[in-house]
């Protein structure tokens, strides 16, 4: 069973670039109340700075480590905060490790960067779960290991504001009240839209969140309920997003 602790923002941008339609706009973007939803989907564990160790792999093909940080964590492409825009914790993926020097996925603008840490100082836990976004085939399909667990239909950028590929994970989950246009829930993810029309207000962070199907958005990917409930329950902060094209 996830737990989930609520802790209330007010969103004073948006939480994507593609959340309303591809064409350009001049309209002012109306403030939507949202909820981070801080996971901690499974057993985490401290590793400590002298003796290290991992946590134990859990059973079964395509286990990664995910990491959180503590404090911000200083790289030569920049900061890493320890929190996200919304004030909610960092969980990022392991790329590789041996013993406590490894190399992180972080979320620096526009795609991300691969950046050496030590996990002696980092919370820890595994997960399973990976997001594969097809957007030839226009499917987003969840995998536990090798495991379907549900392919879906998805709306994409337009050919003016594609939708980004590449490797991203889950930076944010945010909870969105009946009205908004995000309801009831988004994955914020650690991807950027570098391609925004100039009259666009709306934030360039890409999101997974309700909406219409089809070349619609400004670069997020928009999914239907069934998918929805599937990625609410099932993925946590700093899962991997795989989008290719």
């Amino acid at each position: 069973m996830v737990v989930r602790v609520w802790v209330a923002v007010v969103l004073a941008v948006g939480v994507c670039s593609g959340c309303a339609g591809g064409g350009p706009s001049t309209r002012s973007a109306a403030p939507a109340a949202g909820v981070v939803a801080v996971d901690a989907a499974q057993p985490v564990q401290s590793a400590a700075p002298v003796t290290w160790h991992a946590p134990a792999r859990p059973h079964g093909a395509g286990a990664y480590l995910m990491a959180r940080l503590r404090r911000p964590l200083h790289t030569r492409f920049g900061p890493v905060q320890a929190k996200t825009q919304f004030d909610g914790p960092v969980w990022v993926p392991v790329l590789s490790h041996r013993g406590p020097q490894a190399k992180l996925l972080v979320p620096l603008k526009p795609y991300g960067r691969a950046v050496r840490a030590d996990l002696g100082s980092l919370a820890l836990r595994w997960s399973r779960i990976r997001v594969m976004v097809d957007l030839a085939d226009s499917r987003l399909t969840i995998l536990r290991g090798s495991r379907s667990l549900g392919a879906f239909p998805i709306g994409q950028g337009t050919p003016l504001t594609p939708t980004p590929t590449g490797r991203f994970f889950v930076t944010d989950r945010l909870q969105f009240g009946f009205g908004s246009p995000y309801f009831p829930f988004a994955l914020g993810l650690s991807a950027h839209q570098t391609h925004l029309a100039p009259t666009w207000i709306g934030g360039d962070q890409i999101a997974i969140h309700p909406g219409p199907m089809g070349h619609v958005s400004n670069g997020c990917i928009h999914v239907g309920p069934a998918a929805i409930r599937v990625l609410r329950h099932i993925a946590p902060l700093g899962t991997y997003v795989i989008v290719r094209r």
